[in-house]
C-alpha cells in the first residue's frame, strides 16, 4: 500500500515513516509504506514554516520518499493519504481536495481547530464516500488499553496527567493538551455537561463533569509524563504510559493501516467531534481568565 504524507512539517512525519518503511525497526508496522509527499506548510505558523524543509529532506534522503508538486500529483502516486500538517485550520481545505479521489484519509491530531470545521470534514466525508479517521496515538497506549480491558465495572472518575506545552499559531490546548483529552474521551466516550479551567501551582487543570456524577481531571504540567488513573466502583487502575514498552506511535499505525485496508475507523465520528468540542470549550474558558 502506497501512503502519501500531506504536510511534512511535524516530527510525526518522520516518526511514522521510520516505523512504516524501516523493516529492521523493532516496532516496524507492516502493510504500507510512505512513498510520496506533498510538502505543504502554513507560512503564518513559525514551527510549520521553519521545520518543513528539514523534515522533507530527511524523508527524501533517508527513506526515498518522492516529492509531488500538488495534491493532484501526490494522489496519482498513492493509494491512501495521511495529513500530518500541524495547522488544524488547513485540514478542512486539504480534505476537501483529497476527498475528490475517494481514497481513505487519516488526519493527524488535531482533527481541526474548531468544532465547525470538524463537522464540515465529516459531512464532506459522507457526501463523497471518503473514509476518514483522526486521533492522537495516546488513545492506543499500551497500559491505557490494558486498563480498559481489565475494567469490569462503570467508571466513577478519571485523572490524567501530561505535559503542558503551547506553540505560537496553535490555539492553546490544541497543541499538547489534545493528547490528554484524547485519552479522556477514549475512556468516557461521550461529551461532558460542564468544564472548568484553572491554574495550579505547577500548571493548569481542566475538570470535566458528566451526567451521572463522574468527574474527570486533566492535569497539565511542564515536562510531566503521560499517565492516567481510572476509578471504578470496584477499584482503581493505573496506566503509567511513560513506562510502556511498545511506542504508542506503532500502535496507532497498526490501527491506521487497518483503517486504510478496510475503510472503517476504530474511532467513532462522535468521539472525533467530542475531542474537538472539549478543547474548544476549554480554550475559550482559558482565554476568559487571561
Amino acid at each position: 500500500m502506497r501512503i502519501a504524507l500531506i504536510g511534512p512539517d511535524t516530527s510525526h512525519a518522520t516518526a511514522f515513516t521510520k516505523l512504516l518503511n524501516d523493516e529492521s525497526h523493532p516496532f516496524h508496522v507492516k502493510g504500507g509504506k510512505v512513498t510520496v509527499m506533498y510538502p505543504f506548510f502554513s507560512s503564518h505558523i513559525p514551527i510549520s514554516k521553519n521545520r518543513v524543509k528539514g523534515f522533507a529532506q530527511t524523508l527524501t534522503e533517508e527513506y526515498n520518499v518522492a516529492v509531488a508538486d500538488s495534491l493532484a500529483d501526490v494522489m496519482k502516486e498513492a493509494d491512501v493519504a495521511c495529513i500530518t500538517a500541524v495547522d488544524g485550520d488547513s485540514h478542512l481545505p486539504l480534505f476537501k481536495e483529497l476527498s475528490a479521489y475517494q481514497k481513505p484519509v487519516f488526519i493527524d491530531k488535531p482533527f481541526a481547530h474548531s468544532l465547525a470545521d470538524a463537522k464540515a470534514i465529516l459531512k464532506r466525508s459522507e457526501e463523497t464516500n471518503t473514509p476518514v479517521m483522526s486521533c492522537s496515538g495516546l488513545r492506543f497506549a499500551e497500559s491505557l488499553q490494558a486498563s480498559h480491558e481489565a475494567i469490569q465495572s462503570p467508571l466513577t472518575g478519571v485523572y490524567i496527567r501530561g505535559p503542558l506545552d503551547f506553540e505560537e499559531g496553535i490555539p492553546g490546548y490544541f497543541w499538547y493538551g489534545i493528547h490528554c483529552v484524547e485519552m479522556l474521551v477514549s475512556m468516557i466516550g461521550r461529551s461532558h455537561d460542564k468544564v472548568s479551567v484553572h491554574k495550579t501551582s505547577s500548571g493548569e487543570m481542566l475538570t470535566f463533569h458528566y451526567q451521572g456524577g463522574q468527574t474527570a481531571i486533566v492535569h497539565l504540567e511542564q515536562d510531566a509524563p503521560f499517565e492516567a488513573v481510572i476509578h471504578t466502583k470496584e477499584g482503581s487502575y493505573y496506566a503509567p504510559i511513560y513506562k510502556d514498552q511498545t511506542p504508542f506511535y506503532s500502535l496507532l499505525l497498526q490501527e491506521m493501516i487497518n483503517f486504510f485496508q478496510t475503510g472503517h475507523s476504530p474511532v467513532s465520528k462522535e468521539e472525533m467531534l467530542c475531542v474537538i468540542e472539549c478543547l474548544e470549550e476549554a480554550n475559550a474558558l482559558r482565554e476568559e481568565k487571561k
